[in-house]
């Protein structure tokens, strides 16, 4: 299955404090969570369909703890990036977004960004939220 999701973890929690843990895994779900919200008010709407398809994937493995945001509707990376001509990608998603590149030259339709553009505004508050928690141990 082919998805558009961005992601946000930490790793290597296991050899930090609990107060650290526990402050930056509210940083980080308070991250995953705004972005989720963010690309559910910027999707473009027909039928609601790809905004109720967007979601928060929780990952947990060892010491990384993380989140997933994305939908797995097959036509989401089309609208987030376009099709045929139209196609446009953000610096330093070139090499995600050629897995929905197609065959054919057409026309076909403008991008409509609502995840990345989301995911690019939560890291930078995230690096913040970082350093608050860091700071209130």
């Amino acid at each position: 299955m082919v998805r558009v999701e961005s992601g946000i973890s930490v790793v290597g929690l296991n050899n930090l404090a609990q107060k650290v843990q526990v402050n930056l895994i509210g940083a980080l779900q308070e991250a995953a969570l705004n972005i989720e919200t963010g690309a559910k008010m910027d999707c473009p709407v027909d039928m609601g369909i790809l905004r109720g398809s967007i979601h928060t994937e929780a990952i947990r493995e060892e010491d990384k703890y993380g989140y997933k945001i994305g939908s797995y509707l097959p036509y989401a990376p089309y609208v987030e990036f376009g099709t045929g001509t139209r196609v446009s990608v953000p610096s330093g998603y070139d090499e995600f977004a050629i897995q929905f590149k197609g065959q054919k030259e057409v026309a076909g339709m403008n991008a409509q960004p609502y995840l990345l553009p989301n995911f690019e505004m939560q890291v930078e508050q995230f690096k913040s939220n970082i350093e608050k928690a860091l700071s209130n141990v």
